[in-house]
């Protein structure tokens, strides 16, 4: 059997419409109509101590988490070995997609706009028992 996709680093898209395979794009050379590319792969998760977070909201592969270096959206990181949550005033939501651990709450700004993060922020809860 004839494969009839395109696989990694072979030509896709232009003129002739080549399909790239499963689990891959065409990263065109070009914004104009017929403009073809090479067969990458899907963006994978970011490794440890790899960028990650800022405007291409890059992720961190399972058992990862992103350290930002400053606490604005745009910012990037480096994908560190740890929690999968965050705590005490750490950033959270947003682009970064970071959760509060149990027990915080990502509280933002009020004047924040779509894609802003917030921060962690500890819940208390009212004990229910009297004395």
């Amino acid at each position: 059997m004839r494969r009839t996709c395109k696989t990694v680093q072979q030509y896709c898209g232009g003129t002739s419409a080549y399909q790239f395979c499963e689990g891959l794009r065409c990263e065109l050379d070009g914004d104009y109509p017929g403009s073809g590319g090479v067969c990458r792969p899907l963006k994978p998760c970011r490794r440890t101590y790899q960028l990650c977070g800022g405007i291409n909201r890059l992720k961190c592969c399972q058992g990862l988490r992103c350290v930002l270096d400053d606490d604005y959206p745009e910012v990037g990181g480096v994908c560190m070995p740890g929690r999968k949550c965050q705590s005490d005033y750490e950033s959270c939501g947003g682009s970064t997609g970071l959760q509060c651990c149990e027990r915080y709450a990502c509280v933002y700004d009020a004047s924040s706009y779509a894609g802003d993060g917030g921060v962690c922020v500890p819940t208390y809860k009212q004990s229910s028992s009297s004395k």
